[in-house]
């Protein structure tokens, strides 16, 4: 058994590092700005981890992991509240001024990819694995770059360095 969850590590990898490769090789979507829109036109952020009610938005999503019962929908689900705190993290970059709210958005996103880390090294490779891994694989190839970005064009040592961790983070999933 030892063995079979070893050879299902290796397989996740290396269907991961393939899915980016051949992904970043055809994706039309390079830029930063077109990859924040994308996730800005899907999730919306608006109630940020600034907010003194952004409690009420994690204790949804906590709800909602909760009565998510299968591995793979409750993966997937992790995934889309990573990309949801990406693009908080990202608004919370572009709207405020301070570098303890950006501190937070960062901490908020690290845990919730460390979670879906976890989630993914317990599952069971079986087709619903697979195709949830290369979708996987694509979103946070999206990060990555996004995080590049960003990194790219701040000047300030201590919000690069937030960032480099937020991206460090969303690297480990992959």
């Amino acid at each position: 058994k030892t063995t079979m969850k070893k050879i299902s590590i290796f397989l996740i990898l290396g269907v991961l590092i393939f899915g980016q490769i051949v992904w970043a090789q055809d994706s039309n979507i390079t830029r930063q700005s077109d990859i924040y829109a994308i996730i800005k036109e899907k999730y919306k952020p608006s109630l940020l981890p600034t907010s003194p009610f952004y409690f009420v938005k994690e204790l949804w999503r906590g709800i909602k992991l909760f009565f998510t019962f299968d591995p793979v929908k409750k993966a997937d689900l992790e995934s889309q509240i990573a990309d949801e705190k990406l693009a908080e993290l990202v608004k919370v970059y572009e709207t405020s001024k301070s570098k303890e709210a950006l501190q937070k958005a960062v901490q908020n996103y690290v845990k919730t990819q460390e979670k879906l880390a976890n989630r993914i090294k317990n599952l069971e490779v079986n087709p619903k694995v697979e195709e949830l891994i290369t979708k996987l694989s694509e979103s946070n190839t999206r990060h990555l770059i996004l995080f590049d970005e960003l990194i790219a064009k701040e000047k300030d040592k201590l919000i690069i360095d937030d960032l480099i961790q937020a991206r460090q983070s969303s690297d480990a999933v992959t």
